[in-house]
């Protein structure tokens, strides 16, 4: 599967569509009871989904660094990954 970034200008409808791809590739099927994927021979595997906003309460670059490394540190307990450069 190849990466996949949707860009689109401010305001223009981002979040839903990216909660629903996180909550279908991490393999929550409870969230689509009843409609039609559910139906369909989609397995709902579990992928390893990074998603994070880069609006997270910072007013310059060294809080913005040390709170996507934060989120980082969270997403690699969540999957249980070590990250490359700490092997």
């Amino acid at each position: 599967m190849k990466d996949f970034f949707p860009s689109r200008p401010r305001r223009f409808g981002k979040t839903l569509p990216l909660h629903t791809l996180n909550e279908l590739f991490t393999g929550n099927r409870a969230r689509y009871k009843s409609l039609w994927i559910d139906e369909s021979n989609y397995d709902f595997t579990r992928f390893p989904v990074i998603f994070f906003s880069l609006s997270l309460d910072s007013n310059d670059f060294e809080t913005l660094e040390k709170n996507i490394i934060a989120k980082l540190k969270r997403i690699t307990e969540d999957y249980d990954i070590t990250p490359a450069d700490a092997r």
